[in-house]
């Protein structure tokens, strides 16, 4: 009876085994569904690496390409300001040099109107820089003496009394 019951329970032990979905039919060759599950789970790790590459190497790809553009377009920014410069200078020599045709032409003198002209822009350059130099210099002054009595005020409003109060109290009572 003992026979029966371990034959049978042999047998119902491998008719489960072979019934589990993925097993082998003959129950010597059984596998293991975890076993499987892992083996997808590393190709599909693999799936994602080689997507993940793919990724990063567009997203890089991408940004050498955007880099290479606004390199392009510098250079492009570049030349096209030194044409616009070349062109303005071209412009003011034409146009001086109308002037000072005209004027040497009034004068009698090619020369003196060349002169005269010549004089005139170097001595409006230089009228415009001491004249610009001098307006920054008084705005920085001013800006630096009303960011130090906004302190001094402020000084008085916490405590009582501001830098100046205390140098001049230092200073009478030596």
């Amino acid at each position: 009876m003992d026979d029966e019951r371990n034959s049978s329970s042999a047998s119902a032990g491998s008719r489960f085994v072979a019934d589990a979905p993925g097993a082998a039919a003959d129950g010597d060759d059984a596998v293991n569904p975890a076993t499987e599950a892992l083996k997808r789970v590393g190709a599909h790790v693999k799936e994602l690496k080689e997507y993940a590459g793919y990724y990063l190497a567009a997203k890089s790809d991408g940004f050498k390409s955007s880099m290479t553009s606004l390199a392009i377009y510098a250079a492009l920014g570049v030349l096209a300001a030194i044409a616009g410069v070349a062109i303005i200078a071209m412009a003011c020599v034409l146009f001086l040099r109308g002037l000072a045709g005209g004027l040497g032409s009034l004068l009698g003198n090619y020369w003196l109107g060349e002169l005269v002209v010549g004089l005139l822009v170097l001595g409006g350059i230089g009228a415009g820089t001491w004249l610009f130099l001098k307006r920054m210099f008084n705005k920085s002054k001013q800006r630096t003496v009303a960011k130090y009595e906004e302190r001094k005020r402020r000084q008085r409003e916490q405590f009582g009394h501001n830098i100046t109060d205390r140098v001049t109290e230092a200073s009478v009572g030596k």
